[in-house]
């Protein structure tokens, strides 16, 4: 494929206000590093960039994500849950066509910690229909920043599986359609936060991804 056809997303800087207000800036360029046009006025393709915002609370190992939908059952009378999700009704504002502000719509509350390990993800997808050779959504690149909202030194970070180990068997790791490609992501939404509203089991990633590669193999499967 040629270079212009690509897609890779960097988290430039992210900050939370006193106020609980959360802004992230990244930068979207081609395979070739050149600057994309996110509307794809200016470039061939618009880029969809989709944001996440989750801290780790003191004394604890995994996220608590500050954006959330809920989910309600579609199969089932349970009642609907809250999940860790992709901010929605945010606002972008344009720095240089390649360089974007994202200010989201949810808000950290007033007793956030400035001083918990915060990361945004982003997931970006370039829409590549107008090349004419491409699926919708074709190209699409993951990244994610992590800060101390205060300023401070990151406290150590725990990584338990890397993308790149997944990717020894997984070529290459892929979830939700294609949007995600890095387990530094997706456990961001999978973690204790997140039960499914129809079986309300969780879809914390150590649980969701150990049951699916016992597969056959699993006691529930079994019996």
């Amino acid at each position: 494929r040629s270079g212009k056809t690509g897609v890779v997303v960097k988290i430039q800087t992210a900050a939370i206000a006193k106020d609980g207000t959360i802004t992230v800036r990244a930068t979207i360029v081609d395979s070739d590093g050149f600057p994309l046009d996110r509307l794809g006025a200016i470039t061939k393709g618009p880029v969809a960039l989709s944001y996440i915002c989750a801290y780790i609370p003191a004394g604890q190992s995994q996220y608590v994500s500050y954006t959330t939908s809920v989910s309600a059952a579609t199969i089932t009378s349970n009642p609907s849950q809250t999940q860790a999700a992709n901010d929605s009704g945010g606002t972008f504002t344009t720095n240089a066509i390649g360089d974007y502000t994202y200010t989201f719509k949810t808000k950290a509350p007033a007793t956030f910690d400035a001083t918990a390990n915060t990361s945004i993800g982003v997931s970006a997808q370039r829409n590549l229909a107008e090349f004419g050779t491409f699926d919708e959504w074709s190209e699409t690149s993951n990244d994610v920043y992590t800060f101390r909202p205060d300023g401070g030194a990151l406290k150590p970070l725990r990584s338990v599986v890397t993308t790149a180990a997944c990717n020894q068997c997984h070529n290459p790791l892929i979830g939700h359609g294609g949007s995600r490609l890095t387990v530094e992501l997706c456990i961001m939404c999978h973690q204790p936060q997140t039960i499914n509203a129809d079986t309300l089991l969780t879809q914390d990633m150590k649980v969701l991804i150990h049951k699916i590669h016992m597969g056959s193999s699993l006691p529930s499967v079994i019996a």
